[in-house]
């Protein structure tokens, strides 16, 4: 039994990496458990990250099991858990979810002396939002627990928003009639009005979507364009979607359910996009006249940067012998067409500028001179023992 346990305390789990934090309460009869918590975000983050990268920190010792309890609810209040790097999701005192809980929650709000219709204002962007809270201190700092409000605090902090009492209720359920009243559709369809559920609605804790729920929204779902359609996510958010999924391994599970799908929508698509994807992501298919003449049209006129054209020389020059000789492999038997001739002609037909090698003396175009002359020169050897000699 917990009750019977030697040790009671509040404990803080921090991941060394990511700066997250997690608290909790337990009871043990030895302190080096190794113990670090068993939230959702926080077992989830010990996956990712491993037990090493985390450590656990004792904020409070307690007598008795209730004690703790108590002194759980008291530190983690939906202030605590409004912060950004909080990873804990329901207030403390509560611990999982039961049965009960959100009866027990229910019970312990009809208790609270004061019931408040508020308004919490950002002083910067001008938003509000509207809510309902009980308490028995009217200066808990409570500013509210919307989606929308809780990003806004996050970005703009605390000291940015102001919250004001609109209206009081003697009871629970006059709140929540009276919250019904005043956040209706037409207020929440205003433009500086952050609230996204009208009044009376607002989902309990322990609230969790069912199965059935969950299938028709993937149905309603099903054959709509993305959200992400026609947009292009920002530099820093590609570094942390990167720097998320970098040493993450997919189960064999996993994979083969990622294979079925690839498969069965491989199967789906029309036969042009099949014949781009052929072309796009499969090598050694050839492209058809219409792609290759929409390439040309997209490279004509296109002129490189001077640090370009020094990669592209740097990637030449430093090819593997593999490589060349794959290279070379691949262009045995291939015969260039009148057409391609020509083409080649007439691009050799233009003036070029002439530059002469410091090594040898002669003077040519630039293409051949730069590649058989210079650094390339037979004579460099030659030109600088003779420097030596002098």
């Amino acid at each position: 039994m917990r009750k019977e346990k030697k040790y009671h305390y509040i404990y803080k789990t921090t991941n060394l990496l990511s700066g997250r934090y997690y608290i909790g309460m337990h009871s043990s009869n030895t302190l080096d458990d190794g113990y670090l918590g068993s939230g959702t975000y926080l077992t989830y983050s010990i996956k990712k990250y491993g037990k090493e990268n985390f450590t656990r920190e004792i904020v409070e010792f307690c007598k008795t099991r209730k004690e703790l309890k108590s002194k759980e609810e008291e530190i983690v209040t939906l202030q605590e858990i409004a912060k950004k790097d909080c990873m804990n999701l329901r207030v403390g005192g509560l611990g999982g979810y039961v049965k009960s809980t959100d009866e027990t929650i229910k019970r312990k709000r009809k208790e609270k002396q004061y019931h408040f219709i508020y308004k919490t204002t950002n002083l910067l962007s001008r938003k509000y939002y509207i809510g309902m809270h009980s308490t028995d201190n009217l200066y808990d700092g409570y500013l509210g627990s919307g989606k929308r409000l809780r990003y806004s605090i996050n970005k703009y902090g605390n000291e940015n928003h102001v919250r004001e009492i609109l209206e009081y209720c003697k009871t629970r359920e006059e709140l929540i009639s009276r919250e019904t009243e005043i956040i209706n559709l037409n207020e929440i369809a205003k433009e500086e009005c952050i609230n996204l559920t009208v009044g009376g609605r607002g989902r309990p804790i322990g609230y969790g979507i069912t199965d059935d729920t969950r299938k028709k929204m993937s149905k309603s779902h099903k054959g709509q364009p993305s959200g992400m359609k026609g947009k292009t996510h920002t530099k820093k958010t590609r570094k942390k979607i990167s720097e998320g999924n970098k040493g993450r391994l997919l189960s064999e599970e996993s994979r083969k359910k990622i294979s079925i799908w690839n498969k069965q929508r491989w199967n789906d698509i029309s036969d042009s996009d099949r014949r781009y994807m052929k072309s796009k992501f499969i090598h050694n298919v050839p492209h058809t006249d219409e792609a290759k003449q929409k390439m040309s049209k997209a490279h004509m006129g296109k002129e490189l940067s001077e640090e370009h054209k020094q990669k592209i020389s740097n990637a030449n020059k430093n090819r593997s012998e593999e490589t060349r000789r794959k290279i070379s492999e691949g262009n045995k038997g291939k015969k260039t067409s009148d057409e391609t001739k020509l083409k080649i002609s007439k691009a050799n037909s233009k003036p070029q500028k002439k530059i002469t090698c410091p090594h040898c003396n002669k003077t040519g175009g630039t293409p051949n001179m730069k590649r058989y002359h210079f650094d390339n020169c037979k004579h460099k050897n030659n030109d600088r023992k003779s420097k030596l000699d002098i």
